[in-house]
């Protein structure tokens, strides 16, 4: 199984005038996004072989990410035959436990996209990786491998590592 974890974009301060769900991203978020989209085309350029869940946090700034990636990307047949995401209520600010509990029901011949929110995909990271990490910034993708059958006291390891605005490709 893989499994890409991706921090939303840059997204507009909180403000008391704007509920934190529906905070938009900001102008760089947008960019963030362009940049996303032409240094990964979407999950399938990652493994086309294997189906992929999407699961998209309903927060305007998550929902902004996943499409602003889709939309600019070169490659539409990145994204050509996924199922639409799902926007479950509980994925909002999830703690990695809950995170790491649902992805744990589903099958593990299917790849797991999340776009979300620290603290909870940071520390979730941590958690599979069995190892601190830095915070995942904004904009930051990693593609993450599970262990497989024969190694099942081994952690995940970390495929590749991606964050916007920042001059080194991967």
């Amino acid at each position: 199984m893989k499994l890409i974890l991706l921090r939303h974009a840059k997204a507009q301060k909180a403000s008391w005038d704007v509920p934190d769900r529906d905070r938009p991203l900001q102008e760089r978020g947008h960019r963030q996004t362009i940049q996303l989209a032409n240094n990964l085309p979407g999950p399938l350029a990652v493994d086309s072989k294997v189906p992929w869940t999407i699961w998209c946090s309903p927060a305007l700034r998550t929902r902004q990410t996943l499409e602003g990636w889709r939309q600019n990307s070169l490659s539409k047949s990145a994204w050509d035959g996924l199922v639409e995401p799902q926007q479950p209520d509980w994925l909002y600010l999830a703690e990695a436990e809950r995170l790491e509990s649902e992805r744990q029901l589903l099958d593990d011949a299917v790849n797991l996209l999340v776009i979300g929110h620290n603290n909870g995909l940071s520390d979730w990271a941590d958690s599979l990786l069995g190892r601190p990490q830095p915070p995942l910034r904004t904009c930051q993708l990693l593609v993450l491998q599970s262990p497989s059958q024969k190694e099942s006291s081994v952690r995940w390891h970390v495929e590749l590592s991606w964050i916007a605005d920042q001059k080194e490709p991967w």
